[in-house]
């Protein structure tokens, strides 16, 4: 909440006012005035954002998702469903066929011209590249499994110049350098366990913080991008319904958790408000 005017003796003095804008005042009584937003982490559910999923299946198995802030993308078997992310309908004239060998989808990132689709499945873990353009499989841009540690693969995000890949069966985070495939051990995630986030399913970024979802644990864990200590502030537990998150995105204001039952085959998105702003 706001709060009143503040002044500090510093010679001349700073106010904080409305708690958004900061005047400084010098000696001479000339002013330098900033203004400056609040950033609250709620992990409050949002109804209005959620939507379930439907699919052509018929075992549908929904457990990733991402979106490129208009379309929101499920994947399930060997198709990526879209969906209009403002209406939550879906839109087949964005579905798109993967590559048969691609059949059980676990995470999807983008950089606008790649889409990177992780396969999960034991001996079969990989990481496929597909040009945005005509739906093509890029080899050259593939993680192998020889390419891969751990086991397990799951979700997958990138800034660009690093993949950080969640490994369920290792409880850890993997580093990789987009471009190489190369590893890049000191920006691996090694600790999670140690904050009780032993299955590791879902990663997001804002490119400071990561967030983590856990299958066994209904919870969303937070760590520093860079330091990869715990941020417990940015954290939040889940709804009573949502007790097995899978993958989770993010527009940077709400986080969509996927949630997937195994015994009924339902897919549903719970929404959660990430932060409240003050501006």
């Amino acid at each position: 909440s706001d709060f009143a005017t503040t002044s500090i003796n510093v010679g001349g003095t700073i106010a904080i006012t409305n708690g958004r804008t900061l005047v400084i005042t010098a000696q001479d009584a000339s002013t330098k005035t900033y203004s400056f937003t609040f950033k609250v982490f709620s992990g409050v559910r949002d109804t209005s954002q959620e939507f379930t999923i439907s699919s052509d299946e018929t075992y549908p198995q929904p457990v990733s998702i991402w979106s490129d802030g208009t379309t929101m993308w499920v994947g399930d078997h060997a198709k990526l469903y879209a969906y209009r992310k403002d209406t939550k309908a879906r839109d087949t004239s964005k579905d798109v066929n993967l590559y048969s060998g691609n059949n059980a989808v676990s995470g999807i990132w983008s950089d606008g011209t790649t889409r990177w689709v992780a396969q999960f499945g034991f001996s079969t873990d990989k990481i496929y590249a597909y040009t945005l353009s005509s739906g093509s499989r890029d080899l050259a841009k593939e993680f192998n499994q020889a390419d891969l540690s751990g086991s397990d693969i799951f979700a997958i995000w990138s800034d660009g110049t690093t993949l950080w890949v969640s490994e369920e069966g290792e409880g850890k985070i993997f580093a990789y350098n987009l471009a190489t495939k190369a590893r890049d051990t000191a920006k691996d995630f090694s600790t999670l366990a140690d904050a009780g986030n032993v299955a590791p399913r879902g990663i997001w970024s804002d490119g400071e913080t990561m967030w983590v979802s856990d299958n066994q644990d209904s919870k969303i864990y937070a760590y520093n991008l860079t330091t990869k200590t715990r941020d417990e502030s940015k954290e939040f537990n889940l709804h009573s319904s949502n007790q097995q998150p899978n993958n989770i995105w993010s527009d940077g204001n709400t986080m969509w958790v996927v949630e997937f039952d195994p015994f009924t085959a339902s897919g549903r998105y719970f929404a959660y408000t990430l932060v409240n702003k003050y501006e």
